[in-house]
């Protein structure tokens, strides 16, 4: 894994978990309104970027793609993409 993925993981928070089958990039995200931890990953066989909060689960039945989560981090995320390659 590139250099700059690690630094990147550092700078969007403190708490990196492994890879999964299924998911990479994961980390734990605190809620700023309830006392709760998201988990932001981006699934392996599209490159989406995931969150495990409410809105992000229940926004994807009404279309939206990202939640307040994602779209704050959107930029680091972004970045991490283009070192992979998987956008331009």
């Amino acid at each position: 894994m590139s250099n700059a993925i690690e630094e990147i993981k550092n700078t969007l928070s403190e708490h990196c978990l492994d890879d999964t089958p299924t998911h990479r990039h994961r980390f734990l995200i605190n809620s700023e309104t309830a006392d709760r931890i998201y988990v932001i990953a981006q699934k392996i066989t599209n490159g989406e970027w995931q969150c495990s909060c409410p809105s992000w689960i229940f926004g994807r039945k009404k279309g939206r793609k990202y939640c307040k989560h994602l779209d704050a981090l959107l930029p680091q995320l972004e970045e991490i993409d283009k070192i992979q390659g998987l956008i331009k």
